[in-house]
């Protein structure tokens, strides 16, 4: 068994959150599903965190087990390659089999962005 550490990046306006949901497509569901056709593999794959609906990401932690060869190479372009545009894996890193993304975090850091203006922004 291999344990990978990802670091991912997403726009989260299309998903209802991080965590699998039964009636709503949320981040986490997406990932497994992309590993699954990259690794004929179904994985459970650990967040650092739940996020609400609509809440963007640009480093979250997120770690899996596996039964494979792959390199983290491998993950990264493998990945990125199933995955859809909203979704980047960043990085990716073997870690020790007792590394658990949500337990072994150590900080979050929240930005809230309100646009207050007559005038619509194309990137708010």
């Amino acid at each position: 068994m291999t344990n990978f550490k990802i670091i991912l990046a997403y726009n989260g306006t299309a998903y209802h959150g991080w965590q699998r949901q039964n009636n709503a497509l949320a981040v986490q569901q997406v990932l497994e599903e992309a590993i699954l056709s990259l690794t004929g593999q179904t994985v459970t794959v650990n967040g650092c965190s739940r996020t609400d609906a609509g809440v963007h990401a640009r480093r979250f932690c997120a770690s899996f087990l596996i039964e494979s060869t792959i390199t983290c190479r491998g993950i990264v372009f493998g990945l990125n390659s199933k995955l859809p545009d909203d979704i980047s894996v960043l990085e990716c890193e073997k870690v020790p089999l007792d590394f658990h993304a949500r337990y072994m975090c150590s900080g979050k850091e929240y930005e809230y962005i309100i646009h207050n203006s007559e005038i619509k922004k194309s990137f708010l």
